[in-house]
């Protein structure tokens, strides 16, 4: 059945009534940024999880600050999510921006953010 995007929000984040959801919703730059689906009974557990060993998997994620450790317990968290089928995320559609040679320092931070900060015209 296609919805639009009022339905869908009420359909998966608030009735969790759908068997699969498709989305143009962002790329992630990390796990943490989807690891708010993964705890039990708050908001955003739309997937119905309950795993203890995997909210542990998040916190200690957090507490990591050693980037090599970081990539190593999220590809731990990615394999307990694929083995389990708690979460099959599939993509394919193409992200792009586009501005004139005018707009200086656009940084381009792998297609999920739009920081303006730095970024200026030139006359």
């Amino acid at each position: 059945m296609l919805v639009d995007t009022t339905a869908s929000v009420d359909r998966v984040l608030v009735k969790h009534d759908f068997e699969m959801h498709v989305s143009s919703w962002g790329t992630l730059l990390d796990i943490n940024m989807r690891s708010v689906s993964f705890f039990k009974g708050q908001q955003s557990d739309y997937m119905g999880m309950d795993d203890p060993k995997l909210e542990e998997m998040v916190h200690q994620w957090r507490r990591t600050l050693e980037l090599d450790k970081r990539k190593a317990i999220s590809a731990d968290m990615q394999r307990l999510l694929a083995e389990q089928l708690y979460w099959v995320n599939a993509t394919g559609y193409p992200f792009f921006q586009a501005h004139t040679n005018k707009v200086k320092d656009y940084p381009f931070y792998n297609r999920a953010y739009l920081f303006l900060e730095s970024t200026w015209l030139d006359k």
